[in-house]
């Protein structure tokens, strides 16, 4: 007899730490035959020193449960606090998680497992998102164009065609949420990811600090001849609070939006490098 598959869930927890001990009691509550370790990777304390009481209550109370391991971090960054905690990790599947995510159907980690032992050229799984009030989150999208992603915030623009049709494009205004299919790319609130697909990749690239790392990480997937996959049979719940929201003239207040261009930025550099070197291949 075979022993149920080890699977690690990585929490990166930067302010949000009731919500992280919240997603952690959401994981512990999930059955199936699988062995479940949970590494919560805590970067709080390089945003601010403010966190430090925060910051100790959640050592306080994960240190009580079994298979939780909480990993103190001393710099920040979405990529690089990710790629520590997966570093940790024994899993055959990595679950890669935002602190405010919430599992409602207590069998949605052996459904994303089962998928992805049934379709081994699946490398990223993504289940449907849900916000508070029942919306459906937008988190899945077609692979950006440098142009969609400027009339995306461009309010001028985003309604006028042709940006329009660039906005929409990336968008996925037009995909079926109820539908299982191979997807361009899904935000990385929620994913199931092949742990031998995330060793083989390196993880998250860590040149972007927190936004496109998804993104960019999808591309390799489909470059290397797996798939990024929606399975909406899977649905998580969010706190619909999403930190890059606004429009152009809000980088001059927002750092997080002058970080999000950056990072956008650094993908189509590099892209527009891929892209080249292919050419010269060819």
């Amino acid at each position: 007899m075979t022993s149920p598959p080890c699977v690690s869930a990585i929490i990166l927890n930067t302010t949000k730490h009731a919500q992280t001990l919240a997603a952690v009691n959401s994981l512990l509550e999930q059955e199936g035959n699988f062995s479940l370790e949970i590494i919560v990777a805590d970067n709080s304390l390089s945003v601010s020193k403010d966190y430090a009481r925060e910051r100790k209550a959640l050592q306080s109370a994960l240190c009580e449960k079994k298979n939780v391991h909480l990993l103190f971090l001393e710099k920040n960054g979405y990529s690089y606090g990710n790629n520590r905690g997966a570093e940790k990790a024994n899993g055959e599947v990595l679950f890669i998680m935002n602190p405010d995510i919430s599992l409602p159907q207590k069998n949605a980690l052996q459904m994303m497992i089962d998928f992805l032992e049934k379709n081994p050229d699946v490398a990223i799984l993504a289940p449907k998102q849900k916000n508070p009030d029942g919306s459906t989150e937008k988190n899945v999208r077609r692979f950006p164009t440098l142009l969609g992603q400027c009339a995306r915030r461009i309010s001028l623009l985003r309604n006028i065609f042709p940006f329009s049709s660039l906005v929409r494009a990336y968008e996925y205004v037009d995909i079926d949420e109820n539908v299982t299919q191979p997807i361009d790319w899904a935000q990385s609130s929620f994913w199931a990811v092949h742990g031998d697909f995330w060793k083989e990749m390196g993880g998250f690239d860590e040149r972007y600090f927190i936004f496109m790392a998804d993104v960019d990480l999808c591309q390799k997937a489909w470059k290397s001849g797996k798939k990024v996959v929606y399975f909406p049979q899977v649905q998580v719940l969010a706190d619909g609070i999403r930190c890059s929201s606004g429009g152009v003239f809000h980088i001059f207040t927002k750092k997080i939006l002058r970080i999000h261009l950056k990072d956008a930025l650094t993908y189509h550099r590099k892209r527009v490098r891929e892209e080249r070197q292919d050419k010269s291949e060819k």
